[in-house]
């Protein structure tokens, strides 16, 4: 197979709004793998029946006391550990491992979120193909679509695009836990309503203290609190810009130097791993029980927010990796497949188009930059569509309206179970690949380089941890993971499943129910839209290097992106003002191959020691 239709990257490069607040979705690996099978590369996708009897062990049953959950559990472990134990290769450890990533497990997505992807993958198409999914005239919409019109799209290109998007998901992420999570242990003022106005006194190596025996101590926690601005405006959207920038700038607009955000994003990025480190350390199997049981909280414990994020750069880099290694596995098919070339140039008497051939095309560092814009307005037209959706659902919640509104039943106790249980497992497949890696160091530093444990990697070269140490430090990773998602989805989610009896039908919901999550629903637009400015505004001040350390320029372009959209949107520019000053002679990445997908930033976020 030579060429990979743009629909096939649909699947990958789409950036679905998610309820986990990711910028993609977090099946992406699993959508790549599939696409790695498309073009004969080995399917890491191999499903296997061998752990069903485990599972079965801990189905869910709804109304089942916490006693008899946590037996459960127990009773399906022991079986996982058991059958790990039964001379398994370190390739069979590894696919098992390959298949088992989170799914979504039934979770309501809201409708913001689906009608924000629909907008983003549609405007991605059309940039690449050349072709308007949304074309009315039925007749030019054919004609765009014919072979020798419609633009297609190059494994290389795919591939360099798939990562550039990974690697903006990592500063992405970083952004956000840096805007909505990081806070002073004993802040200066708690009334601050923006974020200048919380850090305005920040200086470089005041977030954390390095004490003399290499350890740090924190000057920052993950509380969340307070947040930066107040319920933004939800109608108005010159009214939404307004009070973003409030939000992130403060009441008179200065907001913090140039050096100083570059300064902090890095800093910044830096806690997370400490911070879950002490979260790891504290954790409290009876507090599990509670956070199981629990169906809404406002509240995350410490360093729960920074492992999910560490959990997040780590399959951020992961993929990246396996990226790279399936980009060779394209240049060899490239090299020997001859025929399909040929079909392709001469099908109809001309030449097939490929985006990233022609002049006019966007780059990949262009089509992988999203704006404040994108978000405040993609969507907006569905909006009354979703209201009128809801009124129906209030009287009857079994209509298939109600699908991205509320769940049914026991959904959001299902889902949590099924997180307990698949993270369970993962974390005894990840202990027993080491325990089989331990026979060769160097596979050991392979997997956890891959893996991005650059901390516990830096620890064992030095000689502070042994294998068995490794073995153990990853078990708690994952276990801390599984606490803190079942802690983020009690706050984020709870509130968003409101359950309803099938079973019943004269079941209703509460006007007030269905408010609740409409207003949330209609929020979550501007609140993405807030983070994503952040990111632009902060990653526009970084400095980057390319896969070979060398450097590429400051992340610019996607404030130019940024700054495109307000001004097409005629937002006030005295809002924004100082940062076109200290973005005006900034060179950003101008050549093609230049593109954000570099491990180097990721692995040093991740603890990996500078150089």
């Amino acid at each position: 197979m030579k060429m990979i239709l743009f629909i096939l990257c649909g699947i990958i490069l789409h950036t679905p709004l998610n309820a986990s607040d990711e910028i993609i979705d977090p099946d992406a690996s699993k959508q790549f793998s599939t696409v790695i099978k498309d073009v004969e590369v080995e399917d890491m996708l191999n499903k296997t029946s061998e752990f069903k009897d485990c599972r079965d062990l801990n189905k869910f049953e709804a109304g089942d006391s916490d006693q008899r959950k946590t037996d459960n559990i127990q009773k399906a472990e022991k079986c996982f550990r058991d059958k790990l134990t039964k001379g398994k290769s370190e390739d069979e450890l590894k696919k098992l491992s390959e298949q088992l990533n989170l799914q979504q497990f039934g979770l309501v997505k809201s409708k913001s979120s689906q009608d924000l992807q629909k907008y983003l993958n549609d405007k991605m198409y059309k940039s690449m193909t050349g072709v308007d999914p949304n074309e009315k005239n039925l007749e030019k919409l054919k004609e765009d679509l014919k072979f020798g019109k419609k633009k297609h799209i190059d494994q290389a290109i795919f591939i360099k695009m798939y990562k550039t998007q990974l690697g903006k998901n990592a500063l992405y992420e970083v952004s956000r836990f840096c805007f909505e999570n990081l806070r002073l242990k004993t802040p200066g003022s708690s009334s601050a309503s923006s974020f200048a106005e919380y850090w305005s006194n920040y200086t470089p190596g005041s977030l954390m203290t390095k004490n003399p025996d290499g350890s740090v101590t924190l000057n920052v926690n993950d509380s969340s609190s307070p947040k930066f601005g107040t319920t933004l405006e939800t109608e108005d959207k010159n009214k939404i810009y307004e009070d973003i920038f409030k939000s992130i700038q403060g009441a008179n607009g200065s907001g913090l130097t140039a050096a100083l955000l570059k300064d902090f994003f890095l800093e910044c990025g830096k806690t997370i791993v400490p911070l879950c480190e002490e979260f790891q350390k504290n954790q409290n199997v009876k507090d599990l029980d509670k956070i199981k049981s629990q169906t809404s909280s406002t509240t995350m414990s410490d360093g729960a927010n920074a492992c999910i994020s560490k959990a997040r750069l780590q399959s951020y880099r992961k993929a990246i990796s396996d990226a790279t290694k399936v980009a060779a596995e394209f240049i060899k098919m490239k090299n020997s497949d001859k025929s399909a070339s040929l079909y392709l140039t001469a099908l109809e008497g001309q030449p097939v188009k490929i985006y990233g051939n022609g002049a006019d095309d966007e780059t990949v560092d262009d089509l992988t930059n999203y704006a404040s814009k994108d978000f405040v307005e993609g969507g907006l037209s569905q909006d009354e569509l979703f209201k009128e959706a809801a009124k129906k659902c209030q009287n009857r919640p079994e209509l298939s309206e109600c699908e991205g509104i509320i769940s049914n039943g026991e959904s959001f106790e299902k889902a949590k179970h099924a997180v307990e249980q698949e993270m369970t497992l993962r974390r005894e497949v990840e202990m027993a690949r080491i325990r089989e890696l331990k026979k060769n160091r160097g596979n050991l530093k392979t997997y956890l380089e891959e893996n991005g444990y650059a901390d516990i990697l830096a620890q064992y070269e030095k000689g502070t941890l042994n294998e068995a140490e490794i073995e153990e430090k990853v078990g708690q990773a994952f276990e801390a993971k599984k606490i803190a998602i079942l802690q983020q989805m009690n706050a984020k989610l709870g509130k968003r499943q409101v359950s309803v009896n099938s079973n019943n039908p004269n079941t209703q919901l509460t006007k007030s129910d269905v408010d609740k999550v409409v207003q949330e629903t209609k929020e979550e637009r501007a609140r993405l839209a807030q983070v994503v400015l952040f990111n632009n505004i902060i990653t526009g001040h970084l400095e980057l290097t390319n896969q070979d350390g060398s450097a590429i320029g400051r992340n610019v372009n996607v404030w130019k992106k940024e700054e495109k959209g307000l001004e097409s949107s005629q937002v006030n520019s005295n809002l924004f003002q100082n940062i076109k000053s200290s973005n005006a002679d900034a060179k950003g990445l101008s050549r093609p191959e230049d593109t954000i997908s570099g491990l180097n930033i990721i692995d040093s976020l991740l603890g990996k020691p500078d150089k």
